[in-house]
């Protein structure tokens, strides 16, 4: 008998429990302001709404973009550019952009032009598939590989990249550049072991380290990797730290 209102008492818990709703997140109105921290990339939506520069932006009117001109205007951060649902082409070259991923949900996006910025990760650029153009000539990146599965790709500029990174000392350094299509571009400069694709140094200091290769379109990519080897060496054999 006990058992048997355990069990009673457990159903009327859970079809109590079942019948309980749980909100979902709400979703954006049409009129809903659009944030847009970075106030030059928010002038540069204005301005192509043909608004004051610190004019609020409804999620209709950031939906209604087709194409985003912000050449060199000391924009940061494409934060907002999320609500930029309709978007073909962006066009934000000469600024100082260090993320592409606010822009990685904006699935209409056929261009991107976000050359001369400080952009060291394609990977929010691996589920746009329709980009026939992607520029991102002069920044900081080591690897192209993100961009590889984008059949509708016809065009890549990935020139002139100028990545740095950070190696211990005495440690091998797995060369960190990727060609667009995953094998690692071959580096030129001092303790590149071709064999293993890694960078030997025992010597604290600042390496420069040059590639040449090619996209899967033909185009190039090429730039300077700069390695900066930490003093943090491995003690000599036989002498205990601290000693």
């Amino acid at each position: 008998m006990r058992l048997k209102k355990r069990y009673l008492a457990a159903v009327a818990a859970a079809a109590v429990i079942g019948s309980m709703t749980v909100a979902a997140p709400a979703l954006a109105a049409p009129g809903d302001p659009v944030v847009f921290p970075d106030a030059n990339f928010r002038a540069c939506v204005n301005a192509q709404l043909g608004q004051q520069a610190n004019a609020v932006i409804t999620q209709a009117q950031a939906a209604s973009i087709r194409t985003l001109e912000c050449d060199q205007m000391g924009i940061a951060s494409l934060a907002g550019a999320e609500s930029l649902t309709g978007l073909s082409t962006l066009r934000a070259p000469n600024n100082k952009i260090e993320s592409l991923a606010p822009i990685s949900g904006l699935t209409t996006l056929t261009a991107v032009d976000a050359v001369s910025n400080r952009i060291q990760d394609v990977t929010p650029l691996a589920g746009l598939s329709k980009l026939r153009l992607i520029n991102i000539f002069d920044n900081a990146i080591a690897d192209l590989s993100p961009v590889s599965k984008l059949t509708a790709v016809l065009y890549v500029d990935a020139a002139v990249q100028f990545p740095a990174v950070v190696a211990q000392c005495g440690a091998p350094y797995l060369n960190p550049v990727k060609n667009s299509d995953g094998t690692a571009a071959t580096l030129t400069g001092p303790g590149y072991d071709r064999a293993s694709n890694t960078i030997n140094t025992t010597v604290p200091g600042t390496y420069e380290y040059d590639w040449t290769s090619s996209t899967a379109n033909g185009s190039k990519f090429w730039g300077t990797l700069t390695v900066t080897v930490n003093d943090l060496c491995a003690p000599a054999p036989g002498i205990t730290p601290g000693a």
